[in-house]
């Protein structure tokens, strides 16, 4: 995984599912916390997908295939699943001079 992507993959995600916990949690306390919770839900759900993203990047993936952290954690498996290309885009970034 390339290292300026490392962060983001671990805050988007990790931040992204405990937002999502406890909007859920948030939610059942009663009528007058349940959008709050929803919004807090959505705002989980929304950055879990950022990190899924940083985290196809990170391992080398153009935007598409990075794209499947919409899907949240199955999207994440998948993710996980595929090969890391990393190396390669190190390998292209030294020889074009940028690394």
């Amino acid at each position: 995984m390339l290292k300026e992507y490392r962060a983001q993959t671990i805050i988007g995600v990790w931040g992204g599912f405990l937002f999502g916990c406890l909007g859920y949690i948030v939610s059942r306390q009663g009528a007058s916390y349940l959008y709050f919770g929803y919004t807090m839900v959505a705002g989980g759900y929304v950055l879990m997908a950022c990190g899924g993203y940083m985290y196809g990047r990170g391992k080398g993936h153009g935007w598409l295939v990075s794209s499947l952290g919409i899907l949240g954690p199955l999207g994440l498996l998948i993710l996980y699943v595929l090969r890391d290309k990393s190396a390669l885009v190190l390998r292209k970034r030294r020889k074009e001079g940028l690394a």
